[in-house]
């Protein structure tokens, strides 16, 4: 997560992340500039302990169920890599990014790369 710093607002970058999965809302509807659309926000933390607020949107935030992040969650700690992602800002434990519409999800990609 160390260079994401020199990416916040930058839409010539975009960044893939790893981390376990901290939680996820339900998928809800927003008004944007755009009109009407779905939203998603998970909290990704990387093992310094560096936290990531996402928010997934559409087809991404619709795609990505939270209740299977639940069920996995009962074993053990769920990773989740998200590529594509646009970095927004800073928070005080890390740092806020959004999907774009490239950006995709791998629950626990660890194990789907062994396969």
């Amino acid at each position: 997560f160390s260079s994401l710093h020199s990416r916040i607002r930058s839409s010539v970058y975009l960044t893939d992340v790893v981390g376990a999965v901290v939680s996820i809302t339900g998928v809800s509807s927003t008004v944007t500039s755009f009109g009407t659309t779905v939203r998603s926000d998970l909290v990704l933390q990387n093992e310094n302990h560096m936290f990531l607020d996402i928010s997934l949107w559409s087809d991404i935030a619709r795609n990505l169920n939270g209740q299977e992040l639940a069920v996995l969650g009962r074993s053990g700690p769920v990773m989740l890599a998200v590529c594509s992602l646009r970095v927004t800002g800073a928070t005080k434990g890390g740092y806020s990014l959004t999907s774009t519409p490239g950006t995709r999800c791998v629950l626990n990609p660890v194990s789907e790369m062994a396969h």
